[in-house]
C-alpha cells in the first residue's frame, strides 16, 4: 500500500444516475435534500462528490511512475442500511506518469499481467 485515506460523506442523496439498466430504477430523484429529510440512494443512482471538496482526494505526491490498483469500499462497518452489502467494493487500475494519472482499461491490465508472468 502506497497511500490510503478516508472519504468524507456529508449526506447521502441521489445526485447522478450511474446504472440506467438497474432493475427498479426510478426516473426522478427520490432523495434530494440533506437537511431534516430522510436520506438515501435510489436504485441505479449514485451520490457523487467533486474532487475539490474536503475528504475527496488522495495524496499521491512522491509516488513513483508505474501502474497501481485503487480500491474503494463503501460502508465498511455496515452502519448504513442496505438491501445488498455485496457490491460495496470497487477496483480500478491507474497509470501514474510524471504528473498525469490515467485510468487503465481492463484489457491493458490483463496484457501487462500476462507479459509479466510469461503466460500469454
Amino acid at each position: 500500500m502506497v497511500a490510503n485515506g478516508d472519504k468524507l460523506s456529508y449526506c447521502v442523496i441521489d445526485t447522478k444516475v450511474v446504472l440506467r439498466e438497474a432493475e427498479g430504477i426510478t426516473a426522478r430523484r427520490r432523495y434530494y435534500e440533506c437537511e431534516h429529510q430522510r436520506q438515501g440512494l435510489s436504485v441505479g443512482w449514485g451520490d457523487t462528490y467533486e474532487s475539490h471538496l474536503d475528504g475527496q482526494s488522495l495524496d499521491l505526491s512522491g509516488i513513483a511512475d508505474g501502474y497501481y490498483a485503487l480500491t474503494s469500499q463503501a460502508n465498511p462497518d455496515g452502519i448504513l442500511l442496505e438491501r445488498n452489502y455485496a457490491n460495496n467494493t470497487a477496483l480500478l487500475y491507474l497509470k501514474i506518469q510524471r504528473s498525469h494519472v490515467l485510468l487503465v482499461p481492463p484489457g491493458e491490465i490483463i496484457m501487462l499481467h500476462c507479459l509479466a508472468n510469461d503466460w500469454c
